[in-house]
């Protein structure tokens, strides 16, 4: 059954802890994620478990909704969001899906940013129904799985006429 909640309702919404990027190394194990789309270094030390929903609370990149299956350290400029009452990967979707909205949440202009208040407080249309959760997680999977998939051939097949125009063009004086 599908239902109208804010987002507090449903999971436990933290912003994650600033660290010394001096200390970030290349070598450490854990990625470093500060709120951007990709991470920012690796540290020694995690202070995220895996699958867990993350979503950027500052900066040109606010509003993006991130899905990390491994342990990584979470910064002061990012949200996460943890003890969910539906699947993590669920959230994730519901959130991705929502990004938009989310975006639309930022405030200021030099560095935008999303305030947890109006974060935490936006409604979303939620199946509390696990099983439904899951048929939603498996068949949303598929489709980016295939999506990649294609992605990438594409890229290939791009290459591959780069590649020939390229080898031809030489011949052409």
């Amino acid at each position: 059954m599908i239902q109208k909640v804010k987002l507090k309702d449903i999971c436990h919404i933290e912003k994650g802890n600033q660290i010394d990027t001096s200390q970030l190394n290349s070598k450490s194990p854990y990625k470093y994620i500060n709120g951007g789309i990709r991470e920012s270094g690796f540290y020694h030390e995690y202070n995220t478990d895996s699958e867990t929903v993350l979503v950027s609370e500052g900066g040109a990149s606010c509003g993006y909704v991130n899905y990390i299956n491994e342990k990584i350290w979470c910064g002061c400029h990012c949200y996460k969001l943890t003890r969910s009452k539906v699947l993590p990967k669920y959230l994730y979707y519901i959130l991705k899906g929502n990004q938009e909205k989310i975006m639309a949440l930022r405030a200021g202009a030099a560095m935008p940013n999303i305030k947890k208040d109006a974060f935490q407080n936006l409604f979303l249309s939620v199946d509390l129904d696990k099983a439904n959760q899951m048929d939603v997680v498996f068949s949303l999977d598929y489709i980016q799985k295939t999506i990649d998939s294609k992605t990438a051939e594409l890229s290939f097949l791009d290459n591959l006429v780069k590649s020939r125009f390229v080898n031809h063009s030489k011949y052409r004086l």
